[in-house]
């Protein structure tokens, strides 16, 4: 514990270094994005600007464009966040060896990747709703750049400086923060969510996921395997960096602008815009969309994101998996996440948003009792498998349309009501994985099975926003739909 006291005070302080610089190299971005009448950098903004002063006819032509624009960006996007592959944990695992050998090896690595998405929630907590209110007012295709362009240095950083905890700390951090505020599932959507609406949502919502999952597959598989080809984590750092800058050319060359200047927000920034509470304003208004909007972050509770420090080691320090079938493992979780999002749209759209969401939560909770049952041949694989249609909190996609409907018929801007969403999913964030790694280590400590930190998942990730969606009627939950028509 000295150990990862004095990591702590590191932590702190990189933490405000790397913040500031964030927020420099963000609104230099908007700078640029707002002057592009200046001659010296009308060249270096042609691409990152067309059609913003245009609207073109919204054709379902158009449309599929847009949409399926996006959803590459996502799947490069998220094909860079987990490009390190298991050479991410490597990377943790090399240092804590060479540092302090192999006693208390696996939770020093979990205690570290989840420290850093711990900061990485605070950031998200603190910067989201800005960049919200920033986007509804000069358009989202800026925001789709920052992200790619700090991974770009960062993995190039890790892969040269392996060795250098504040570098590959700094790495996890921005994944789990920057990569959530700028070009993540919240900004996505809300782009998303300037071209469709209603049920088309939702089913855009769902296919989000499978493209996530093709992210994860290819991330995961080229990381991993330039980690087991050579040995060294760091060259999955490299893999990474390559991705990013991947995703930074995919953006310049293939986004459009999806928020025109005609739709776009009128007044002026204030501080009070910049209140990271000021997703309390969600929970306020009326308590149908109270109680859709609390069911989104708790949801996620049982995302990758917020799980993936105790899966990496529940399969390594637990399951025994060696390195191959790591590999394999996160390679059968991509297309777990492939299909659900694909099942899901198809879902649906068969069984309505409300049945719908009540069987992917069920499915979730039975899935994740049977990962953790180690005890029971290939639970693990059955577990993830038995979640399709909900996998990877898809099973929040119907509800968030629905709280897209009622934050739009109340007046939110879309970018505004994505911020707050995002706000406290980082919220989720912060709350869960502390929880999922002082429950493993509880139980890993004491010799015994980890098993709470699963059910922990279960609780706050499926039993809570079932109880929260079974609070809304029929009627309530289709109400702004009406109003909308009326």
């Amino acid at each position: 514990m000295e150990h990862l006291s004095v990591l702590a005070d590191i932590y702190s302080s990189l933490y405000t270094d790397l913040l500031s610089a964030c927020h420099i190299l963000s609104y230099t971005y908007l700078y640029i994005y707002t002057k592009k009448q200046r001659t010296i950098i009308m060249v270096a903004s042609s691409k990152l600007n067309d059609n913003d002063n245009e609207e073109p006819k919204m054709t379902p032509e158009r449309r599929r464009k847009l949409t399926n624009s996006i959803l590459r960006q996502i799947a490069f996007h998220v094909a860079t966040l987990t490009g390190a592959g298991t050479g991410g944990a490597g990377l943790f695992n090399e240092y804590w060896l060479n540092n302090f050998g192999s006693t208390g090896l696996a939770a020093g690595v979990v205690a570290l990747q989840s420290s850093a998405m711990t900061y990485g929630g605070i950031i998200e907590f603190l910067t989201t709703q800005v960049t919200g209110c920033l986007t509804d007012k000069y358009g989202r295709k800026w925001a789709f750049f920052v992200y790619p362009t700090l991974m770009t240095f960062f993995s190039f950083g890790t892969f040269l400086f392996p060795r250098n905890l504040n570098m590959m700390w700094a790495k996890t951090l921005i994944l789990w923060s920057i990569g959530a505020i700028y070009g993540g599932i919240a900004h996505s959507g809300a782009a998303m969510s300037d071209i469709c609406d209603g049920a088309e949502l939702s089913a855009a919502y769902s296919k989000i996921f499978a493209y996530v999952g093709v992210g994860v597959l290819a991330g995961q598989y080229l990381g991993s395997k330039a980690y087991e080809w050579t040995g060294q984590a760091k060259y999955s750092a490299l893999v990474q960096g390559f991705l990013a800058l991947a995703q930074w050319l995919h953006n310049y060359y293939f986004l459009e602008e999806t928020h025109p200047v005609s739709k776009r927000r009128k007044e002026p920034i204030t501080l009070l815009d910049c209140n990271p509470l000021r997703f309390i304003k969600l929970l306020t208004v009326n308590p149908t969309l109270a109680k859709c909007a609390l069911h989104v972050p708790l949801a996620h509770c049982a995302e990758g994101k917020h799980t993936s420090a105790i899966r990496d080691m529940w399969v390594q320090d637990d399951l025994k998996f060696p390195l191959p079938l790591k590999a394999t493992f996160m390679s059968f979780w991509s297309c777990c996440a492939i299909s659900g999002g694909l099942v899901a749209s198809k879902i649906v759209a068969i069984i309505g948003r409300r049945n719908f969401t009540t069987l992917s939560t069920f499915l979730n909770a039975a899935g994740f009792y049977l990962v953790s049952r180690k005890d029971i041949p290939y639970s693990v694989w059955i577990g993830y498998l038995l979640m399709l249609p909900g996998f990877n909190a898809n099973h929040s996609s119907a509800m968030k349309s629905y709280a897209t409907d009622h934050a739009v018929a109340s007046g939110f801007g879309k970018g505004e009501f994505a911020a707050a969403i995002a706000i406290m999913r980082g919220m989720s964030v912060i709350l869960a994985t502390p929880i999922y790694s002082w429950a493993y280590q509880l139980q890993k400590n004491r010799g015994q099975t980890p098993r709470l930190a699963w059910f922990s998942v279960i609780l706050l990730g499926a039993v809570i926003p079932e109880i929260l969606h079974r609070m809304c009627t029929d009627e309530e939950l289709e109400s702004a739909k009406k109003k909308k028509k009326m």
